[in-house]
């Protein structure tokens, strides 16, 4: 028998195609858990995550709590009996109790070239950074911050032109491809975990507000790297005319 049973956690649009491919290739997926609905724009509009939408699309149950730090949900989770729970963007971080709930454990899919670019913006940093190569990486959580051991990696050439968004898209695709045979490959025990190297280990902090103001005494590489990673959010910025002026791409000439 293979894995067939588990959770899904998730919340942006960065997780959507890995669990319309799990949903296709027929995984069975008891509960699906997601950040809870925002109430956003003028009108004031309950807007669910995209993992809301796509997982009621397909008539699977969602859960939307705070967190994960009461043992009220901690139990139903572990009344599931799951095989395994993935995590892709979910935003809330994990317990112990929750990592270790699961048969195979959790096994999450985090967009870079791991242990490069830990935490909360590895497609924004690497694309600031200039890097021209990245990852998705497939590995098993623990309590670190993307400090787990690796499954499986498929690299990605970041092209000259790619923003940020651009990326994006290229590495959820990416990651799509690879889920199943991760999730199967672990099951059947093809794959071995890897533990990471600290030594080559890069924190990619959260952007801030602060950072998007553009710096013209940086040198053009750096300008424009900085303006393909923060773009399209939160966008880089500069004044023209005394007007706040929002710069979305960039090349060096």
């Amino acid at each position: 028998t293979s894995v067939r049973f588990f959770i899904f956690m998730g919340t942006s649009n960065f997780a959507t195609p890995a669990l319309n491919t799990l949903i296709s290739d027929g995984f069975q997926i008891p509960c699906v858990y997601t950040q809870k609905p925002k109430i956003s724009g003028r009108g004031q509009k309950i807007r669910k995550t995209p993992i809301h939408t796509l997982a009621e699309t397909h008539g699977l149950e969602v859960r939307t709590p705070l967190n994960l730090d009461s043992s009220v949900e901690q139990n139903i989770i572990k009344s599931m009996s799951v095989d395994a729970i993935v995590v892709i963007a979910y935003g809330i971080i994990l317990p112990p109790e929750i990592l270790a709930t699961s048969l195979l454990g959790c096994v999450n899919l985090h967009a870079s070239n791991l242990p490069r670019w830990r935490g909360a913006a590895p497609i924004q940093r690497a694309v600031m950074a200039g890097d021209t190569t990245t990852a998705v990486t497939a590995m098993l959580m623990d309590s670190g911050v993307d400090t787990g051991p690796i499954l499986l990696k498929k690299l990605i050439r970041i092209e000259k032109e790619y923003t940020a968004g651009d990326l994006h898209d290229v590495l959820a695709q990416a990651g799509s491809k690879i889920i199943t045979d991760v999730l199967l490959g672990l099951h059947k025990g093809s794959i071995n975990p890897v533990a990471q190297t600290n030594n080559d280990a890069i924190y990619a902090k959260k952007i801030s507000k602060a950072e998007a103001k553009i710096d013209w005494s940086q040198s053009s590489l750096d300008v424009t790297n900085m303006i393909k990673g923060l773009s399209p959010s939160p966008g880089a910025w500069c004044e023209l005319n005394k007007k706040r002026v929002k710069v979305l791409r960039a090349k060096t000439v």
